[in-house]
């Protein structure tokens, strides 16, 4: 399908509800023990701007991977 779009995105954060937002913020905190990534750097990306940017993604002529991420520190 040469017209798709695949959106790509970082590490998607919101209303801290996930359990994969709870486990950052319990690794983050001590109070749980393991590790996340230790290949690469990532930036987290707020969910309400992934959903803006894949609306905009989809009502345009975009095509290929896309790589959505949040704003640098």
């Amino acid at each position: 399908m040469p017209g798709a779009a695949v959106a790509c995105t970082s590490l998607i954060f919101g209303h801290g509800q996930s359990e994969h937002e709870r486990t950052v913020h319990a690794l983050a905190d001590g109070s749980r023990d393991g590790a996340l990534f230790t290949d690469g750097i990532r930036c987290t990306a707020n969910v309400e701007d992934l959903a803006a940017a894949s609306w905009e993604i989809a009502l345009s002529d975009e095509a290929g991977v896309l790589h959505l991420a949040g704003r640098t520190p």
